[in-house]
């Protein structure tokens, strides 16, 4: 039973220095390792390092005396088996390509090229030649240190920069089409066993890797000090203890797990998920490699496809892709999605970032083409022009952080503000047009606006503008802030004024959208709610929602005699450019809805293929 221990009292100390001292005795000298016979903790299935595929005598001893010393440092067992297994391909590489080494002085740099070279021949994967150089190139190093190789050329090593990039350019996220389907309430009610069922849910709001998920322990939820629950879990990867928030359908999944564990084992188990077959005392964790098959199997069950109507299969580890996915496309921070999956470095969740990047580069391009500022002038914008990426950049540093009531700062976030909170004079204040028409071409005052600035320490009102937050040199450090605190105000219930707000703005637009119509008429041009939304300064979705404008609308459209036909006249350059704008911002549009009802579509579509496909109706007599 190679089953990882939850208790690691008594596990035994591996006694590994270098010199004499390690030689090899016992158990350690055979070929063929087994983490039990050793007195190893291992998880189930992953016990076992063989050897025995290095047919250089030279070569195998050094490297099982490295991965005994490996073990010592906190490698996990597997871990050492992938070593063993990249030194085998090592190996096979000097008896077919060099059978005439007879020692370690036979391996020198150019041997270590004809190396590089010889994986690419032989048809391996990017990951499987970085895993093969990158674990050739620790053991080069430390024979180097400890010697346990006595006539290594020291030019015989592997640098960082050949190792191949193997990491997807973006994350092997699943569509959301596909995962409808997954996460269906029917299509999880077909998984057969309970297990793997509350597993699946597990995996898909947690993000775990599928090794932690089945070696979790029976208890690993912990209450933070809102009582909302925590998981506890071990990330072997790297080696650190974690501690994630759950959703309440992942907590209601473990809950439900547990119910289940005192029921099929009333004895206890130490784990969450337990072995379902040959494991009557409930001393075995749940297999990952029978998690992958039980996973394999009930997507054909469920018979998953994509949205082109082909069989697709996802794995374990995709979900924990989708996770991370989903929570930067909904504007999580990047450094904060790095903590939920347990990546040890930024690396892995950039791949993330990308997709977030591209979606929401979309939505600041439209943006930027209709922003205008103080004065309600068109401000120009380019998306194809190289200064268009610096925008973008100065956006996600400086925007973010410096909203306004009405727009956005425009100016760097590292800059001085020449204008300290007189946002509504400054020229670099940038709103839309919307904001700018409904108050007469100057934006809306507000009651943040005030001589001086604010500080940005304060929670009760964040800063307005770039010179709300300090600004300093790395040769001029912020001061400390004082130590008198300003004992906090309790606010006044102030609903009844937002309330009496909303229904002025309300009735205001109801006014706007009277007067545009009647503007409309009077200049005889026809009444549409495209014409009537861009007069008004409203939207055409507000516009639709309203039953008094849309019946005074429709009756008009009725009534409306046929235009009269109006005198040729030659066009203005200015006039056929308003006329192509107008034309490229209802394009736009027309293309985001379409996007978003086509992921509408996909979406139901997916949830679609769950339902029980209806009885054919009967053939004719």
């Amino acid at each position: 039973m190679n089953a990882l221990v939850p208790a690691r009292r008594e596990r035994p100390r591996l006694q590994v220095v270098s010199g004499e001292a390690a030689i090899l005795d016992g158990q350690w000298a055979s070929d063929h390792w087994d983490a039990s016979l050793l007195g190893i903790p291992a998880r189930r299935g992953r016990g076992t390092a063989r050897f025995g595929g290095i047919s250089q005598q030279w070569l195998r001893d050094p490297v099982k005396r490295w991965s005994r010393f490996r073990l010592a440092t906190g490698c996990a067992f597997a871990t050492i088996d992938s070593g063993a297994l990249a030194l085998t391909r090592f190996s096979r590489f000097l008896a077919t390509r060099h059978p005439q080494a007879a020692d370690a002085s036979a391996i020198t740099r150019p041997v270590l090229e004809d190396y590089l070279s010889w994986l690419l021949t032989q048809g391996y994967s990017a990951s499987t030649r970085a895993l093969s150089l990158s674990m050739a190139r620790v053991f080069f190093d430390a024979c180097h240190r400890h010697g346990w190789l006595p006539g290594l050329a020291a030019s015989a090593t592997i640098y960082v920069e050949e190792l191949p990039f193997h990491h997807d350019e973006i994350a092997r996220f699943i569509p959301e089409f596909v995962m409808a389907q997954l996460e269906s309430g029917q299509a999880l009610s077909k998984i057969p066993h309970t297990t793997t069922r509350n597993l699946v849910i597990v995996l898909i709001e947690t993000g775990l890797r599928g090794g932690d998920a089945c070696n979790l322990p029976f208890s690993p939820v912990l209450a933070d000090s809102s009582g909302w629950p925590c998981l506890r879990f071990e990330a072997v990867k790297v080696r650190a203890e974690q501690l994630i928030p759950l959703s309440a359908k992942a907590a209601a999944a473990i809950s439900a797990q547990q119910d289940y564990v005192r029921q099929r084992w009333p004895a206890g188990s130490p784990w969450l998920f337990p072995g379902m077959t040959g494991n009557d005392d409930g001393s075995k964790p749940y297999s990952h490699s029978a998690f992958i098959q039980q996973l394999r199997r009930w997507q054909r069950v469920i018979d998953l496809r994509d949205e082109a109507g082909q069989p697709v299969t996802v794995t374990g580890h995709q979900f924990r892709h989708t996770l991370g996915t989903r929570l930067i496309n909904s504007g999580v921070p990047q450094h904060v999605v790095q903590r939920l999956p347990g990546h040890a470095s930024p690396h892995m969740t950039s791949h993330y970032a990308k997709v977030h990047d591209a979606t929401i580069r979309e939505a600041f391009d439209r943006y930027q083409s209709q922003r205008v500022n103080i004065s309600g002038e068109p401000i120009g914008y380019d998306p194809g022009s190289p200064a268009a990426s610096a925008e973008w950049v100065k956006h996600n540093l400086n925007r973010v952080r410096d909203s306004l009531p009405n727009g956005y700062c425009g100016r760097p976030a590292q800059q001085d503000c020449p204008h300290p909170n007189a946002c509504l004079t400054c020229p670099d204040f940038q709103t839309s047009p919307s904001s700018c028409r409904s108050t007469g071409g100057r934006p809306r005052s507000t009651a943040v606006s005030s001589p001086k600035p604010r500080a940005r320490d304060s929670s009760a009102s964040p800063g307005t503008c770039a010179v709300s937050r300090p600004t300093w040199t790395g040769s001029s450090p912020p001061s400390k802030a004082s130590r008198t605190t300003i004992p906090a105000m309790n606010r006044a219930d102030n609903s009844a004024f937002l309330a009496q707000a909303n229904a002025r703005r309300h009735q205001a637009a109801l006014a706007a959208a009277h007067h545009a119509i009647y503007q409309l008429r009077r200049e005889g041009k026809p009444v549409t709610y495209a014409a009537v939304a861009y007069a008004a300064g409203v939207s055409r979705t507000w516009l639709y929602s309203q039953d008094q404008i849309r019946d005074l609308i429709s009756d008009l459209r009725k009534d409306e005699p046929p235009a009269a036909a109006l005198t040729a006249q030659r066009a203005s350059t200015s006039s056929l450019r308003q006329r192509l704008d107008t034309a490229c911002a209802e394009i736009t549009r027309l293309r985001t809805e379409n996007r978003s009802l086509r992921d509408q579509l996909a979406r139901q579509l997916g949830l679609h293929r769950t339902q029980p496909a209806s009885k054919a109706p009967a053939e004719p007599k």
